[in-house]
């Protein structure tokens, strides 16, 4: 029987961290646990937006702190405003600067852009919310099968049968 990995939380580079490990269940005292729920409760087209948006954000800021403190850091700023702007709207702005936080921590430790978003969709596709209260936020691994999506239509036919 496998041994069950676990781990405790305070910030985000720690979560990054949990999540390259790949632990089995992740607890996240409140604050982080109340971010990350806002980020994990999103749909997928507003995901897609928000994801797309903070990537340029974190993008630019990383972009910012390698090429110099003068323009470049007027540029980011420039570019950071609108598209974080998107995430703040589906999210709030905690939650948001959470989630940026989280892919400049990924990025460092995974070397680029791709891997950080890599780790974001492993957070959101692959831990799913086991149990939230005042104190923390647990969330546990989803087994490795997919979920089919069934439609409304399919459901009405197999009732008639």
């Amino acid at each position: 029987m496998k041994e069950v990995s676990y781990k405790v939380c305070m910030n985000e580079e720690e979560l990054v961290d949990a999540i390259i490990s790949d632990n089995d269940v992740i607890y996240l005292e409140h604050k982080l646990g109340n971010k990350i729920s806002n980020i994990k409760n999103t749909g997928k087209i507003a995901w897609g937006v928000l994801i797309g948006g903070v990537i340029v954000a974190a993008t630019a800021i990383i972009s910012s702190k390698k090429f110099g403190k003068d323009k470049a850091l007027i540029d980011s700023s420039i570019a950071t405003i609108p598209s974080a702007g998107i995430a703040i709207i589906y999210i709030g702005l905690p939650s948001t600067i959470s989630l940026i936080q989280i892919l400049i921590n990924a990025y460092k430790k995974c070397e680029g852009i791709n891997g950080a978003k890599d780790i974001v969709s492993k957070l959101r596709n692959n831990y799913y919310i086991a149990e939230k209260d005042r104190e923390k936020l647990t969330l546990k691994k989803t087994a490795d099968e997919k979920v089919k999506e069934v439609k409304i239509t399919e459901i009405k036919e197999i009732e008639e049968k």
